[in-house]
């Protein structure tokens, strides 16, 4: 290409390797990035290191010189191009490596091309251009999964502070090559660069707070001051007060001796004042009028107390009486269990054709589309802290009728109330003096249980579910009512009803007490439905959570109901919205997606999964996860397998966007299997016990 390369006479004037041959139109030249079209300003630092492949005595002008020659005869050669974009970048001139590497671009061969775009993100990134730089190293990595592209790509995320994944790209890069010393070091200093952000980031909140708060103790100063300025304008004078305290003896008691009033005016106004003679006489006489009106309003109470004596002992005895025909009416069913179901379990739901339909849309990656993510965008907001789901999984579910329970067996029906009186059905007495399991020891259900009543804490939108379960006409106290008259005599399940006392106080904003119900309801019968209470509870330690760890327990509280009954979509939802809370996108989704896969009809899931579909494609959501997989099939590339999960598959799109796939089965449980074991090898790493 280049010849032997002899010494250049110095006299000869050397050539500088201009690529300036014309380019048609090219699809690898990759003119849409911003970058590219502002390539004539680019700016980058000298590239001296690049210069030791070269021999310590061929000069750099040299080298040039030669490569200039041999573009002359071969403008068209991409090792040549190649060269002299290598020239270009040690003499730090980025715009000129561009124009070189462009063109070694379109006329690279296939397998070459993934080198020359690692160059060209390499300029790109050295220019300032890193988000340009990032698509081309991940066109890279499609080809070559070398630890310096992910070096090179770690580098380049970080430099737009993504952070996360930069941490990510280092560790992929040391585990590649340990040699890469720089890889640990970079991937420590981001990992503890975040742990200082989000220290900044809690005492900026907490600066917030304390200037909120000083300056609602401002407006409260200043209205104590107004209202001390009102106080001291209105209040009379002590001889005032005594001026009052005379005139009111004088009405209520009469004429009294040692005392004279008289009437006066005042500015035009009558008033009444007095004067006393005689302090000592004067309140001994008061003293003795007063006894005397004692008296006298002693006798006629008496007197009318005898006349109507018998009318509210009649009303009483009414009162007893109906609460005694329902009491009795209870026998048959005290001490009933009634513990087996009286219809079909709702789940697993079988999925119609209309629904398959509706799920094969949710699945697709073209739902929802740019206009649908605009027009819904405050309508499926993404779940905060501030702003969860409240929700209940009910025992209709599970084939139990909660509204006979309710109703039929205590005699009633949803039009006619609990005989009075009311009382709230409270659980603590019932565990008091049983030992907490390991489950109820978790720092975030003990910080939950010590968490006391709160309109923080209060499920509001639980109360029409609540009321529902006896009829939309009853009250939330006649229901609560219902409630503590099934435990006091033991009527039907007492997991079921236990749980049913815990959605009471989820409502009324006592976690403390609510926890109390799920840890009976998990004590008795724990074999029984325990995925009731333990979506109920996990939900009581997320609303009251105070820091990561205590989403990791409700996280473990969720795994474990998992393992009792898998087919629930709102144990897989609940998950999800831990994992949103942790910003960990790209799991979420996966929990989502399996939600919607068991219910279609399961509106809360859904919407979120619109929510995260949408901020993928706004770039602010889900990010792809590194992990190891091989390849499914050679009719479906892209088709990765878990080596360590039974062969479980999915599709990696771009933006961490993960599909299920079965590697060409249309088998809808064997979809729902890899969807579930794409999530254990994401997060299931551990339960609770009972």
């Amino acid at each position: 290409m280049i010849g032997i390369v002899k010494d250049v006479n110095e006299d000869i004037p050397r050539e500088n390797p201009y690529c300036t041959s014309d380019l048609p139109f090219s699809m690898y030249a990759f003119e849409h990035l911003p970058s590219m079209q502002q390539r004539a300003g680019l700016s980058i630092s000298y590239e001296h290191e690049l210069q030791k492949p070269l021999p310590s005595r061929f000069r750099l002008l040299d080298f040039g010189h030669y490569v200039a020659v041999a573009l002359e005869k071969e403008p068209t050669s991409a090792p040549l191009l190649n060269l002299a974009a290598l020239y270009w970048r040690i003499r730090g001139e980025a715009s000129n490596a561009v124009e070189c590497l462009r063109r070694s671009l379109h006329y690279s061969t296939q397998q070459k091309r993934a080198r020359v775009m690692f160059a060209l993100g390499n300029v790109l990134h050295r220019a300032g251009h890193s988000l340009d730089a990032i698509v081309l190293y991940q066109l890279v990595m499609a080809e070559i999964d070398d630890a310096f592209v992910h070096m090179a790509l770690g580098d380049a995320l970080a430099m737009v502070q993504n952070r996360s994944d930069a941490i990510v790209e280092y560790d992929a890069a040391f585990a590649r090559d340990p040699k890469i010393s720089d890889a640990p070091l970079k991937a420590a200093a981001l990992r503890c660069d975040l742990k200082l952000i989000d220290a900044m980031e809690k005492q900026h909140k907490n600066l917030l707070d304390t200037i909120s708060e000083k300056n609602l103790y401002n407006n409260r100063y200043e209205l104590v001051k107004t209202l001390e300025e009102n106080v001291r304008k209105n209040v009379l004078d002590a001889d005032g007060k005594l001026q009052s305290t005379l005139i009111y003896e004088y009405f209520t008691y009469g004429t009294l001796p040692h005392v004279s009033c008289r009437t006066v005016k005042h500015s035009g106004r009558s008033a009444m004042q007095c004067t006393i003679s005689d302090w000592r006489r004067y309140r001994a006489a008061v003293s003795e009028k007063h006894q005397k009106l004692v008296a006298a309003a002693r006798r006629n109470a008496s007197k009318f107390l005898n006349e109507t004596f018998d009318l509210p002992t009649d009303e009483e005895e009414e009162e007893s009486q109906e609460l005694v025909e329902f009491l009795n009416a209870l026998d048959p069913f005290k001490g009933m269990d009634m513990d087996e179901p009286n219809g079909r379990p709702i789940y697993p739901r079988k999925i119609e054709s209309s629904m398959s339909k509706l799920l094969e849309r949710y699945l697709s990656s073209s739902w929802p589309n740019r206009s649908l993510c605009d027009a819904n965008k405050w309508r499926h907001p993404m779940p905060t802290a501030d702003n969860l789901p409240q929700l209940f999984m009910s025992p209709d579910n599970k084939g139990y009728s909660v509204s006979d329970l309710l109703n039929k067996y205590l005699g009633l029906s949803p039009l006619k109330e609990h005989p009075l009186p009311w009382a709230l059905p409270e659980c603590g007495s019932f565990v008091r003096d049983q030992p907490l399991s390991s489950m109820f020891k978790l720092p975030g259900v003990v910080h939950a249980s010590s968490r006391g009543r709160s309109v923080k804490f209060a499920e509001e939108r639980l109360r029409q579910t609540f009321v529902n379960l006896v009829g939309n006409r009853a009250t939330q106290a006649d229901v609560a009512q219902r409630i503590r008259t099934l435990l006091k005599y033991n009527i039907g399940p007492k997991w079921l009803v236990f749980n049913l006392a815990a959605l009471y106080w989820r409502i009324a904003g006592v976690p403390g007490e609510a926890i109390a119900c799920l840890r009976a309801a998990l004590f008795f019968q724990p074999e029984r439905h325990a995925d009731v209470a333990l979506t109920q509870l996990a939900q009581i330690v997320m609303r009251t959570a105070s820091r990561d760890e205590h989403l990791n327990d409700a996280s473990a509280l969720l795994n474990t109901a998992i393992h009792v009954d898998p087919n629930e979509p709102l144990t897989y939802f609940l998950n999800g919205l831990i994992q949103i809370l942790q910003k960990k996108y790209s799991i979420a989704l996966a929990h989502v997606r399996a939600a919607v896969i068991l219910d279609p009809l399961f509106q809360p899931a859904v919407d979120v999964l619109h929510a995260l579909k949408c901020a993928s494609k706004d770039g602010g959501g889900p990010v792809g996860e590194r992990i190891q997989a091989r390849c499914c099939s050679p009719s479906q590339p892209n088709v990765l397998c878990f080596v360590s999960l039974g062969g479980a598959c999915f599709i990696a799109h771009k933006r961490g966007v993960y599909e299920a796939n079965n590697c060409g089965t249309n088998n809808r449980q064997s979809t729902v299997l890899a969807i579930f074991s794409l999530i254990h090898f994401f997060y299931y790493s551990s339960f609770v016990p009972f």
